[in-house]
């Protein structure tokens, strides 16, 4: 009788971390793309993203050489559209799915007085998604992604993952056994007596 009283509390306490640990994750995959910096990008310092030789920040863009780096400043008019750019090209790394607003701009890169060089943002949605740096007359290719519309195993499977109405569904199921298990082992608990084994007893 202990043994099956400890079993039942320790199944107990492991359905409670379990149930806590997928509300955790449904919060954390839901509360994302609310406009609002993560604890991580808050930790780093803000929201940024790191390229193959460059740093794109909200305010400005620093390229990194071999002997230092050399940031432009980024106008304030177009610091909306530069945090729109990077969470949209964060997304796409992360799911690896063609969603993606259209977003078509030149973004003035300034050093000092001087704004000759730009950022070319060339979104076109769920097409194509390409940012392109125009310096010193040369352009270089810091971002492309073009979309590719043939569903695959693993598309359909990030799609699950990233879908918070279906971690809302597991939590809402998995809410729903354990409540339908407490009412089961609650039943199992009330002594119930045959009313033939009373006759019998009683002769």
């Amino acid at each position: 009788m202990e043994n099956t009283m400890k079993t039942n509390k320790i199944s107990e306490f492991l359905i409670r971390i379990t149930l806590a640990v997928f509300v955790g994750v449904t919060l954390g995959i839901c509360d994302q793309g609310n406009g609002k910096l993560s604890n991580l990008e808050i930790m780093a310092g803000g929201l940024k993203y790191d390229g193959d030789g460059f740093t794109l920040y909200p305010s400005r863009f620093v390229v990194h050489y071999q002997d230092g780096d050399f940031t432009y400043k980024i106008q304030a008019d177009d610091k909306n559209v530069v945090e729109q750019l990077i969470r949209t090209i964060k997304n796409v790394e992360k799911t690896q799915l063609p969603e993606w607003p259209t977003i078509q701009r030149k973004i003035m890169l300034c050093n000092g007085d001087e704004c000759n060089d730009t950022l070319i943002l060339n979104v076109q949605k769920d097409d194509t998604l390409s940012v392109v740096a125009a310096i010193g007359g040369e352009h270089f290719d810091l971002v492309q992604y073009f979309a590719d519309n043939s569903i695959t195993l693993t598309r359909i499977i990030l799609i699950v993952v990233s879908t918070c109405s279906v971690w809302g569904g597991i939590l809402v199921g998995l809410t729903g056994f354990i409540m339908q298990r407490r009412k089961r082992k609650k039943q199992k608990d009330i002594p119930v007596y045959s009313a033939s084994r009373n006759s019998e007893e009683g002769v």
